[in-house]
């Protein structure tokens, strides 16, 4: 009876342990994934800035007359 107890307790931990290294694998994907968008919406206001400064405009207001 107390083998039973003591493979089921070996069966937890070692599956406790597999969950523990599958979650963070998975946090460190999510924060790689959190860091690239963040890149590309930081790249995207850039270029957005620069293309309405090399436009002569200041902000979303003003816009160029044709």
């Amino acid at each position: 009876m107390n083998l039973g107890i003591e493979l089921h307790y070996e069966l937890f931990k070692a599956t406790n342990a597999e969950l523990q290294q599958k979650a963070a694998r998975e946090r460190l994907s999510l924060a790689i994934l959190r860091r690239s968008i963040k890149r590309i919406t930081n790249r995207k206001s850039t270029e957005s800035q620069q293309s309405q400064t090399s436009f002569g405009t200041v902000g979303p207001e003003k816009s160029l007359a044709c």
